[in-house]
């Protein structure tokens, strides 16, 4: 789902990067957010709004504790708006054959948006933890990127991400695109790039603080992943893959002041 203030926030900030923008008008027939242009590209995005699960607000409402659990690196709430996003994007792209296609995926999450952000792009990424030894032989936790299925894997026809979580903002590029270095290039890129907030699985490798499983393994194989990846990073025989889950309760209480 999204508002009109999503929509004018990932259009200001495309406008902000040099891109005439336009509102696509509502149809019955599926249809995306905007449509935008520089001197080299045309771009179609789709913005997607991830609130709180409704059961929290009304479990609240009459006055119950509402008790769950979420994986960090995964949900189904962000796969399904990712999905459909990708639908409206492609009923849209047949009037604009060569655009680029965007989704936006705003966190709106009042409880626990940090987990919220981590399942975004634990989505898109298809991320996962991995446990093993440093050099200094301590427990470290490193993410890696395309360990498990992932939806940029699943929609090579998306150029990426616009994520936000309503105050800062970063591009997340599909590395399975075939139009990735037309991507690159593009102007909405470049304009994150120069603000140190474009991601890709080189770039994020680069800086050491994620590994990379590109293989052509089955990723419904953990086991043979996991072995990938030892090998690859020279990791200790016994690391782990972990699958970290939030478990809460959320209630009000009462202001004694």
């Amino acid at each position: 789902m999204h508002d009109t203030n999503d929509i004018n926030l990932i259009r200001d900030v495309l406008e902000s990067a040099g891109l005439v923008v336009n509102r696509i008008p509502e149809s019955n027939k599926p249809r995306c957010d905007l449509s935008a242009r520089d001197e080299s590209a045309q771009y179609l995005i789709e913005v997607k709004s991830l609130n709180d699960d409704e059961n929290i607000r009304k479990s609240l409402r009459v006055s119950e504790a509402h008790t769950g659990e979420r994986q960090h690196f995964y949900a189904n709430s962000v796969r399904t708006a990712i999905d459909y996003a990708v639908k409206q994007l492609q009923a849209t792209q047949n009037d604009l054959d060569d655009s680029l296609l965007f989704v936006a995926l705003i966190a709106k999450t009042q409880f626990g948006r940090d987990v919220t952000e981590s399942q975004i792009l634990g989505t898109l990424y298809g991320t996962r933890c991995i446990l093993h030894s440093g050099d200094d032989d301590r427990l470290t936790s490193t993410e890696c990127l395309y360990f498990s299925h992932s939806a940029f894997h699943l929609h090579p026809e998306l150029a990426g991400a616009i994520v936000s979580d309503g105050s800062n903002m970063t591009v997340c590029l599909n590395d399975f695109c075939p139009e990735i270095s037309r991507v690159r290039q593009s102007t909405l890129a470049r304009f994150f790039a120069r603000r140190g907030a474009l991601n890709d699985a080189t770039n994020l490798e680069r800086d050491g603080n994620f590994f990379v499983a590109d293989c052509k393994l089955d990723r419904g194989d953990e086991d043979r992943v996991l072995q990938f990846v030892i090998d690859k990073y020279n990791l200790p025989t016994g690391s782990i893959v972990a699958h970290p889950t939030e478990y809460s309760a959320t209630t009000f209480v009462p202001n004694q002041a």
